[in-house]
């Protein structure tokens, strides 16, 4: 089993290393950086851009919008960072905070930030690791519940504010580890 990463630690890993103790590791760096108070403030910063923005009907209960609206925003935030491919042969795993600070990291990195936003924002979500058929390494993306169903946050994508899901380009998922 890995180590638990440092708030602001960047570790290259040699492959193959098991996805499963990655996952673990990156799950618990985004869990604890969801108390650390720059990833609260940003998460304050964004909720206070959503609520701004609703408007709601009297009698009406907003919140499922603002919950999907929330998850937007924070999908959207890590969006724009930069890319920062691994090594060949390496995982780099950064903790959401390196990630923050960089702004720039790999599927993994960013999920990370995305799950750690989400669960500042009090939403429920976790880490998803997929093998697919048409892509040579693993993937890593968030699945968020939005009172309706799980909805996929892909941080490698470009979509318009607003957007959650995204496509998966390739057929389903081989295999998965949800965490």
């Amino acid at each position: 089993m890995m180590r638990a990463l440092e708030p602001y630690e960047v570790r290259v890993v040699a492959l193959p290393a098991s996805q499963l103790d990655r996952l673990v590791v990156l799950s618990d760096a985004a869990h604890a950086a969801a108390a650390h108070p720059l990833v609260h403030a940003l998460a304050e910063q964004l909720a206070a851009g959503v609520d701004a923005a609703i408007r709601c009907e009297p009698g009406t209960d907003c919140e499922h919008e603002r919950r999907r609206r929330l998850a937007a925003v924070a999908l959207h935030h890590v969006q724009r960072y930069g890319p920062d491919p691994d090594p060949a042969g390496t995982d780099v795993l950064a903790a959401p905070l390196a990630t923050i600070a960089r702004g720039r990291g790999d599927c993994a990195s960013r999920a990370a930030v995305v799950l750690a936003l989400d669960l500042a924002l009090g939403l429920s979500a976790h880490l998803v690791a997929l093998s697919r058929p048409c892509e040579p390494d693993d993937h890593i993306a968030v699945a968020v519940w939005l009172d309706d169903g799980w909805e996929w946050q892909d941080a490698m994508t470009t979509l318009p504010l607003g957007g959650v899901l995204t496509g998966i380009p390739c057929p389903l998922p081989t295999t998965a580890f949800i965490l």
